[in-house]
């Protein structure tokens, strides 16, 4: 697969979450969140591992969305698609709290 976009989103703490993504393409990190939710919904409990606090989102080419696994529980995917977009919105808010570097974890 030629991948053309990623999203990647690491938990560093109990609620607390860095994202790496395309953030001036918000469009594009909707459409990614929404298809890697649907493809998470399907996948069988043998991907899901406790413990694993990174999910990895990545879309080709041709438009499709993948997740990587290991997964991190399936609520705790739900949580993190939704931390993601709530990050993505406000980027570029100038009312939003002012944004971390990021995590050399997301770099490695």
């Amino acid at each position: 697969m030629s991948e053309a976009c990623r999203i990647v989103i690491h938990q560093v703490s109990p609620g607390e979450y860095d994202v790496g993504a395309p953030m001036k393409h918000k469009h594009v990190c909707y459409n990614m969140l929404a298809d890697a939710a649907t493809v998470i919904e399907r996948q069988p409990s043998h991907v899901f591992q406790a413990g694993t606090r990174t999910l990895i989102i990545t879309m080709s080419m041709a438009g499709t969305v993948d997740v990587g696994a290991p997964l991190p529980p399936i609520g705790k995917c739900v949580e993190m698609l939704a931390k993601a977009r709530d990050l993505i919105e406000r980027f570029d808010d100038d009312a939003a709290p002012v944004m971390r570097a990021f995590s050399n974890k997301l770099v490695a």
